[in-house]
């Protein structure tokens, strides 16, 4: 009994030593970023991120505050799950919450991103809803970024939903980042259907380590301003 009991704690130091090996972290990120329409709405948020690996297996925590017009409205927590099917492409699910002042609202969906330095790019593929209450719809985003130097990046993104909000958005925009982690970027949505309007967001922060795999989906990281 005694030498089985030295047995398991020795093989269960063995698995630990090995997980201790694989884990990782691997970035975070800060920002701020400002939303401001041509219909005279604004917004803020400020947004962190932090990931951790596992081998090939990842978590990404995600907190963001939101104001509109400096009048905070609510706290968005969101946990990503994600696996790296290549050093280029990976995939993952999603769960975000947010708070609004006692309403919870919140996403869920599958999401995957390509990276080959050069050229990246998202997909995301879920719901927003209101977890107690009717208001829903489904979404479907698109991001890209081509690398025309070092640091410097022109971006688009589509944005579609359906439901209790229908929108069609369409932005294009650059982003610059500097090798110690600052970046700077800025973009121009052209809104349609439910919200016809152009909006203008300008974002700074700065990324630790490599930075984080996915982009936050808590409301203003769907539709942005509306």
């Amino acid at each position: 009994m005694k030498t089985f009991a030295i047995a398991l704690a020795v093989t269960g130091l063995a698995a630990g030593a090995a997980q201790a090996q694989s884990f990782a972290f691997d970035g975070a990120e800060l920002a701020f970023q400002s939303f401001d329409s041509d219909d005279d709405y604004s917004g803020q948020y400020l947004r962190g991120s932090a990931e951790v690996s596992f081998g090939r297996f990842g978590a990404q925590l995600d907190l963001t505050q939101f104001a509109y017009d400096g009048e905070t409205e609510y706290t968005s927590y969101g946990l990503h799950l994600n696996y790296g099917v290549t050093d280029q492409i990976t995939v993952g699910v999603f769960y975000e919450d947010d708070d609004w002042n006692g309403d919870v609202y919140g996403s869920s969906g599958f999401e995957a991103a390509y990276d080959s330095g050069q050229i990246s790019g998202q997909l995301a593929a879920g719901r927003y809803e209101q977890r107690d209450g009717a208001y829903e719809f489904d979404f479907t985003q698109i991001d890209i970024g081509y690398e025309l130097q070092p640091g410097l990046s022109v971006l688009g993104e589509i944005t579609k939903t359906s439901g209790s909000a229908d929108l069609g958005i369409v932005g294009i925009g650059a982003r610059y980042e500097t090798q110690s982690g600052l970046f700077a970027e800025a973009m121009v949505a052209q809104y349609s259907e439910d919200y016809d309007h152009k909006v203008i967001s300008f974002e700074v922060g700065y990324a630790f380590g490599g930075g984080t795999t996915f982009d936050q989906r808590d409301w203003g990281g769907i539709v942005g301003l509306y």
